[in-house]
């Protein structure tokens, strides 16, 4: 009878013991960064090496829709020599609207003022290089910029740069 009590309380304190661990291991898995974080930091840190700026925009130009997911500014700036005071004129194009007025690209919308003619065939090859999940192209005084949601991956930030940069390239040219 003394070693049944023995054997007892010795699986007692196994299962014990097993318990504690994997209450540790769970506390532990959840102090473990998700993959898509990881993701968005690599994504991000990669877009502010090559010279863009990265901003979290959760209401695009405004519009308060309840539900609207949440986007990101990825922003080539002006150089500093390009003066955007005079004569400037800031346009927007959204992927997937029925608001604004309709482009020659199937599936954008203008929703302010057109691009000039200056920036059309580069902004038509940047429109075809866009990831699936990009919503908008932007031109302001801020720079031109592409809002994201941020489902592709590095290749996906440097053909929208290239594309960037081009359109860039024109209005400082001009």
């Amino acid at each position: 009878m003394y070693t049944e009590n023995a054997d007892h309380r010795q699986t007692v304190e196994y299962f014990i013991i097993v318990i504690v661990i994997l209450v540790l291991a769970a506390k532990l898995m959840q102090l473990r960064t998700p993959r898509r974080e990881n993701h968005l930091a690599a994504l991000r840190t990669y877009g502010r090496e090559v010279g863009l700026r990265i901003e979290l925009v959760s209401d695009l130009w405004g519009v308060d829709t309840a539900g609207a997911t949440p986007a990101v500014r990825y922003l080539l700036p002006w150089p500093l020599s390009f003066d955007t005071q005079a004569g400037f004129i800031s346009w927007t194009l959204v992927r997937d609207t029925r608001r604004g007025e309709e482009s020659v690209w199937h599936g954008w919308r203008w929703q302010n003022a057109r691009a000039p003619e200056l920036a059309g065939a580069a902004l038509g090859e940047v429109l075809t290089q866009l990831p699936p999940d990009a919503m908008a192209v932007q031109c302001d005084r801020f720079g031109l910029s592409v809002y994201w949601r941020e489902l592709g991956d590095m290749n996906s930030v440097a053909k929208f740069l290239s594309g960037l940069k081009k359109i860039r390239n024109k209005y400082i040219k001009q």
